[in-house]
């Protein structure tokens, strides 16, 4: 994803370690920009940016160093997937397909009743 701050980022921050596992932001093709070429002051700089997590080891850092190029690329894939559907989706859809059915099963009663001469 693109990120955007006021300081040039370093490439690799190790966020946090908990429970044997690390969270890392891998940065990449950062960009000093301007808002206006004519106005330098209002500079930005701008970076591609992926979050892993890692199993920690002796080293973390030299291991991420390492094998940067791979893990950006495994954190690119890891973006592109389908996020899971949160509770809230899912029951959003679940009350959508009961309404449709509601609305299937009305209409159907409304056509019988109305082939029975009833309406």
């Amino acid at each position: 994803m693109k990120v955007r701050g006021n300081a040039s980022p370093e490439p690799v921050w190790i966020r946090c370690v908990e429970n044997g596992e690390a969270k890392v932001r891998l940065r990449q093709n950062v960009v000093l920009k301007a808002d206006d070429e004519e106005n330098l002051d209002r500079t930005y700089y701008e970076w591609d940016e992926v979050e892993l997590s890692i199993v920690d080891r002796d080293n973390l850092l030299g291991y991420v160093q390492e094998n940067f190029e791979a893990l950006f690329e495994h954190g690119l894939a890891e973006e592109a997937k389908p996020k899971p559907k949160t509770a809230k989706e899912l029951r959003d859809e679940q009350i959508k397909a009961l309404k449709d059915e509601n609305l299937m099963l009305l209409d159907m009663l409304v056509t019988l009743y109305e082939m029975n001469g009833v309406v």
